[in-house]
């Protein structure tokens, strides 16, 4: 192996590039031989799967009243109807958070806030993609309807483990614009994840009814000690809580948009407390309440996750905004005068302006709204007075 080799894989790691490569052959080998094998193995016969519904519904009784009906008893009919609206709900507000994402991508174009937007849009997509394999599974449309549950936590804590690192990714990119250094984002990179991540959302949706897939994840993953402790939510509830906890403190960085970021670390908060939820009531059962009971929580708990995504960033359109409105109109909100720096950061991390260029592929990030200092001028009178001032000292 020659030395030039080794320099340049030194070179493709320091410029990170080879983790994007690393993560996209990792996903679309493993899927790709799991379904193989999957598909090879579809003689298979799918063995019986026990419902945990049957030891944690109580049988209704004449007396009994509505609100023990309707969180101990499976199939009460008001479930049906609060289900599809909470469904119905959450896409409204999904695809309303898309197009704010959307417009905010546009007004930053390939900056390096551009590029954790568009990270955070594909985060966000994979979320819908979530959303999605619930509304045909637990609804039951088509040929989801006999879809195992081991398949559908398998599909939807992956794509939720790609979603949170592309979080993480959003996130690493903001602190770019207030390190010491020079590192610079790929919009490329981002674009790959995005295409990427659109294309693994459609295959594992696509695959979750092929009996031969199903048939792999029952006789592989069903009976197994990672399945039965929990392991699914356990490692989805750490990772939601660490990148949480991340995005919560390096908001502190920035002066404009840490309400924003501050928005984005409570919908990961609640994302965390979906799976102890799940793991409270699905996998140890301390809260014992019916399996329809337990589908509504987690659905209620998704409606405020997509509310705070949504609100952070009509917060970033709102400065971006009103960062090209007219001077005159954000006087009443901003002081006239201010003499702190753009930044929540020590002087040596204040991007320089190469790094926040004023040109039209790069906009100024809104990291402080104020109007520039004004500066007090002096007549001629009173500089005349000022020379004479410092001749007689």
């Amino acid at each position: 192996m020659s030395k030039n080799y080794i320099h340049g894989l030194f070179y493709i790691i320091q410029k990170k590039k080879l983790f994007f490569v690393v993560l996209l052959s990792f996903f679309s080998f493993s899927y790709s031989l799991i379904t193989v094998h999957a598909f090879a193995a579809n003689n298979i016969p799918v063995p019986t799967m026990t419902s945990m519904g049957g030891v944690r519904t109580m049988i209704p009784t004449k007396n009994m009243s509505p609100i023990t009906r309707f969180i101990e008893v499976d199939n009460d009919p008001l479930f049906t109807p609060i289900d599809v609206s909470l469904d119905i709900v959450g896409v409204i507000i999904m695809f309303v958070a898309f197009f704010i994402i959307l417009k905010s991508m546009h007004n930053y174009g390939r900056s390096t806030i551009g590029i954790a937007i568009l990270y955070f849009l594909t985060a966000t997509l994979v979320l819908g993609a979530i959303r999605l394999i619930f509304i045909l599974d637990d609804d039951r449309i088509y040929s989801y309807a006999n879809v195992k549950d081991i398949t559908e936590m398998t599909s939807w804590h992956t794509l939720f483990y790609f979603s949170i690192i592309l979080f993480y990714l959003a996130g690493k990119t903001l602190t770019k614009l207030v390190a010491s250094g020079n590192g610079k984002s790929s919009y490329f990179n981002a674009l790959s994840l995005l295409l990427f991540s659109v294309i693994i959302s459609a295959v594992i949706i696509a695959s979750m009814p092929v009996t031969s897939v199903q048939n792999f994840w029952v006789n592989h993953l069903q009976n197994t000690w990672f399945y039965t402790f929990g392991w699914f939510h356990i490692a989805a509830l750490a990772l939601a809580a660490i990148i949480s906890v991340y995005l919560y403190r390096i908001r502190r960085k920035f002066q404009g948009i840490s309400g924003m970021i501050g928005d984005i670390a409570i919908a990961l908060g609640i994302l965390a407390s979906i799976h102890l939820w799940e793991l409270l009531n699905e996998t140890y059962r301390v809260i014992v309440v019916s399996d329809d009971f337990g589908e509504f929580i987690e659905r209620v708990l998704w409606i405020p996750v997509f509310i705070f995504i949504l609100i952070s960033f009509i917060r970033l359109l709102k400065m971006t905004t009103e960062r090209v409105a007219p001077a005159v109109e954000i006087s009443p909100l901003y002081p006239s005068v201010s003499s702190e720096p753009i930044l929540a950061a020590q002087p040596s991390e204040i991007p320089s302006l190469s790094q926040v260029p004023l040109s039209s592929q790069e906009t100024p990030v809104p990291l402080a709204l104020s109007k520039p200092p004004i500066i007090p001028t002096t007549t001629d009178n009173e500089k005349e007075t000022d020379e004479k001032e410092v001749t007689i000292a």
